[in-house]
C-alpha cells in the first residue's frame, strides 16, 4: 500500500541519515551497519549513494571485497560515477602497495 511504502522510506532515509551522523564522525563500522540498514530497506532507489558511503566505509575498515561489491552495485544505479571509480582506484592503489611491501 501506498502508506507501507511511504513508511519503508522514511526509515531508510533515517537509516541513511543516521549512517551520515557517524560517517562525519569517521565512525565506520556503526555508519556502515545503517547504511547497510538504509539497503535493506531499498532506500538506494531514492538515495543510490548509500551503497557508495557504504562502499568507503567498508574500504575505510580495509574490507576491500566488500567494498568492491557496494561500488559495483552504486555504478549500476550512477555509471557515470566518478568517486565510484576513485573508490574503486584507490583500492586498487592499496592492494598493490601492500604487494609490494610484502614482497621484499
Amino acid at each position: 500500500s501506498k502508506d507501507t511504502r511511504k513508511n519503508l522510506r522514511l526509515k531508510g532515509e533515517m537509516a541513511s541519515l543516521t549512517g551520515d551522523c557517524f560517517r562525519y564522525q569517521e565512525m565506520y563500522r556503526p555508519a556502515n551497519d545503517w547504511y547497510e540498514r538504509a539497503i535493506q530497506l531499498e532506500y538506494f532507489n531514492h538515495v543510490p549513494e548509500v551503497y557508495l558511503y557504504s562502499g568507503d566505509m567498508l574500504r575505510m575498515m580495509g574490507e576491500n571485497e566488500k567494498a568492491k561489491d557496494m561500488y559495483e552495485e552504486y555504478m549500476k544505479l550512477v555509471p557515470e560515477s566518478d568517486l565510484a571509480k576513485a573508490g574503486m582506484e584507490s583500492i586498487k592503489m592499496n592492494e598493490s602497495f601492500v604487494e609490494s611491501k610484502t614482497q621484499k
